[in-house]
């Protein structure tokens, strides 16, 4: 279910009205109303999480999918901007940012299954790097 929705945003994201991204955080933190009810809809589902995933992982889950918005309005209000050589890692971060990689790390472990997170969490950073690199989520336009 997030995984349609962080498709859905980043489709949103590229028809290029910025305000609903703009204020996500600020409203999602302040239990404001969504400029765009989607991001209702997709908070919303946040609290799922802690269902299916150690706590950890729902909290760096979180923390991902609200990465992934920011990544979203940074490429809307730098898009067409050039990549200064000196910038090298900006594109890695921006993939970082926007390829929910976390996200995808923790879920691969449901807490029904692996509820001693000792089990893999050495293993997160790996998968996390991978999904990174080859999520289906985000293509880099670098």
């Amino acid at each position: 279910m997030i995984t349609w929705f962080g498709l859905t945003m980043d489709d949103c994201a590229g028809k290029g009205d910025p305000a609903a991204l703009a204020t996500f955080q600020q409203r999602y933190l302040t239990r404001q109303p969504q400029v765009d009810p989607f991001f209702d809809h997709f908070t919303a589902q946040f609290k799922n999480l802690w269902e299916y995933y150690h706590p950890i992982g729902a909290n760096v889950s979180v923390s991902a999918l609200i990465d992934f918005a920011s990544a979203c309005y940074l490429e809307i209000m730098t898009e067409g901007m050039k990549v200064n050589p000196v910038a090298a890692h900006y594109p890695d971060y921006l993939r970082l940012k926007s390829g929910v990689a976390d996200f995808y790390a923790f879920g691969i472990w449901p807490v029904a299954q692996f509820p001693d997170i000792t089990a893999y969490v050495q293993a997160v950073p790996a998968v996390s790097r991978f999904a990174s690199e080859f999520s289906p989520l985000r293509v880099s336009s670098f």
